[in-house]
């Protein structure tokens, strides 16, 4: 209920204070215009392990407020964006996760720029184990995960002509079917558990700001 309050809180706050901008600089008025659009965007999926994305997206405005586009992401993790690095008097170990995903999306502005997105996501991620110590380097593949995700977000995206500049303030991707192949069940790890067990894990995003070029 809370959540509910604020987020009308939020919509009535910025759509009264669209209607104080002159039209020529309200982003409403300049969709008016666009058809279609391309950016680039980065941002942090927080659950189970932290994925770094970065991704490139082309978009088709079937009208001013509403948005449809494909996105094609590269993801990313080891222990530089989460914290289970495994140590011991003789070696050292982590997983590196590496992987790409597709979504396609449906975006609404419920005001000027304001906008809720949601969306239909496929992803692909392998996992890799590292064992240093003194005597040698080893690289394992220990795995591979596909999952579909249903996508929900909320942000602002604001055009000036043919620049184009958002962000998702905050989203969210919730699984509807994954599936884990292990590669390597002798490894046992609480690090190379949590990558099996990220399939069922509903991953937060933060922040992911992108811009671009419309026309």
């Amino acid at each position: 209920m809370q959540n509910s309050a604020l987020t009308l809180c939020f919509w009535t706050g910025a759509h009264v204070w669209a209607q104080t901008l002159p039209t020529s600089a309200r982003s409403e008025f300049n969709r008016q215009s666009q058809e279609a659009g391309v950016w680039a965007g980065a941002s942090l999926r927080i659950g189970d392990m932290n994925l770094f994305e970065v991704s490139g997206e082309a978009a088709y405005f079937s009208e001013p407020n509403e948005i449809l586009s494909v996105r094609v992401s590269r993801l990313s993790a080891n222990e530089l964006w989460y914290g289970y690095r495994l140590d011991s008097v003789d070696n050292t170990t982590h997983l590196e996760v590496s992987g790409t995903a597709i979504s396609v999306n449906w975006k609404r502005f419920l005001a000027d720029s304001f906008y809720l997105r949601a969306g239909l996501e496929h992803f692909n991620l392998k996992g890799e184990y590292f064992i240093a110590s003194e005597s040698e380097n080893v690289r394992l593949h220990v795995g591979d995960m596909s999952r579909q995700n249903a996508l929900f977000a909320l942000g602002n995206q604001w055009q000036w002509e043919s620049f184009t500049l958002g962000c998702d303030w905050a989203g969210a991707s919730y699984p509807i079917a994954y599936r884990y192949a292990s590669r390597r069940d002798e490894i046992e790890s609480n690090t190379v558990n949590k990558f099996a067990k990220s399939g069922e894990t509903t991953y937060f995003h933060l922040l992911h700001f992108y811009l671009g070029r419309t026309f």
